[in-house]
């Protein structure tokens, strides 16, 4: 394991366990976050993704793992009583937070691809004539 792997595995569960304290607070202790929900739910998930990649979780995993907590966190909060409601249009935004995301990692890892390596190619023997 990489050094930076460890932390940002760290990184990456405590912004799971941020996000379901937030996506689960009661609805009268939630402060207005000052941008509109959908767009705060995207960009939640797109940081959960980045992370996620980060943290060395391959693609498909994250994907299915971060859908199944979006649509989970919504069915938690339609059941639970914190005087809040599900919304599919809350999933909804989450997954498109994720497509970016993920849209994001595989662009990064195409460039890092294609980019030159650091170290020059050693010059080729030249055969004599």
């Amino acid at each position: 394991m990489t050094r930076l792997r460890l932390p940002a595995r760290a990184v990456f569960v405590a912004l799971l366990v941020a996000t379901l304290v937030s996506f689960l607070t009661p609805a009268d202790d939630l402060a207005d976050p000052g941008v509109d929900d959908k767009v705060m739910h995207a960009l939640t998930f797109c940081v959960l993704t980045l992370s996620g990649a980060l943290a060395g979780v391959g693609w498909r995993p994250l994907l299915a793992g971060l859908a199944a907590y979006a649509v989970g966190t919504e069915v938690l909060q339609h059941l639970l009583p914190i005087g809040r409601h599900g919304d599919p249009l809350d999933a909804l935004a989450d997954l498109v937070g994720v497509g970016v995301g993920l849209l994001v990692v595989a662009g990064v890892g195409a460039l890092s691809r294609r980019a030159p390596s650091a170290a020059p190619a050693p010059p080729r023997a030249r055969r004599p004539r």
